[in-house]
């Protein structure tokens, strides 16, 4: 039975080694993108390094180094004291995107099915509506954000608002409904509320889709 367990953050283990070349996997490098350039900098100053190149998507460093002076093992020290000392940003990282999780399911559990279904239900009314009767172009940048699309366009935006907001203070970085709220707003200041609507439409389907498939796990 294969192991799902997650190893330690900051632990590191090589994954494969050569003379003079050594690949290392540590997790946390995954949550220090921010710092690559400085900790790739703090390895080369190293003793026997000859080069590192490093990856926070693939969370591994690989180091040439001269295999005269140090071993694999000794690398391996040395990576783990370099990034031992960024442990804290890393944890930090990680915790704040748990957090981000825990925000998103916790918007899927307070948004029901039916909830969801009813939101759909709404949009895809006003969308017809619009497309049957559509109104003069807005003539004013204000008037943009009055007519009925694009009023009904900021009402059901208001929780992927929200929760995208909550992305870019609590973990520092966008998501999923972060880039939808942005699309929204930016269709809807543009004088778009179509767009708008047809953009939250498919953000619903795809949360309903989820929420359904949580739902039946659950039960």
């Amino acid at each position: 039975m294969i192991s799902t367990k997650k190893p330690p953050l900051m632990n590191c283990e090589i994954r494969h080694s050569l003379p003079g070349r050594v690949r290392i996997y540590c997790r946390g490098l995954g949550y220090l993108e921010e710092f690559a350039s400085v900790i790739k900098q703090e390895l080369e100053d190293g003793v026997a390094v000859n080069s590192v190149s490093l990856s926070t998507i693939s969370r591994t460093i690989l180091i040439y180094f001269n295999a005269s002076e140090a071993s694999s093992d000794e690398i391996l020290d040395r990576v783990t004291s370099v990034l031992g000392s960024w442990s804290l940003s890393a944890f930090k990282q990680e915790r704040a995107e748990r957090n981000a999780k825990l925000l998103q399911e916790r918007r899927l559990e307070e948004e029901s099915v039916g909830t969801l279904a009813q939101r759909i239900g709404v949009t895809s009314i006003t969308l017809l509506f619009a497309w049957l009767r559509p109104g003069p172009a807005p003539q004013t940048f204000l008037g943009r954000f009055l007519s009925m699309p694009a009023l009904t366009a900021m009402g059901l935006a208001w929780p992927i608002v929200q929760n995208g907001a909550r992305s870019l203070i609590v973990q520092k970085r966008p998501n999923a409904d972060t880039l939808s709220s942005s699309a929204i707003l930016a269709s809807v200041a543009a004088g778009q509320g179509v767009s708008a609507l047809t953009i939250i439409l498919l953000a619903d389907i795809a949360e309903l889709l989820t929420a359904y498939t949580m739902d039946r796990t659950r039960n």
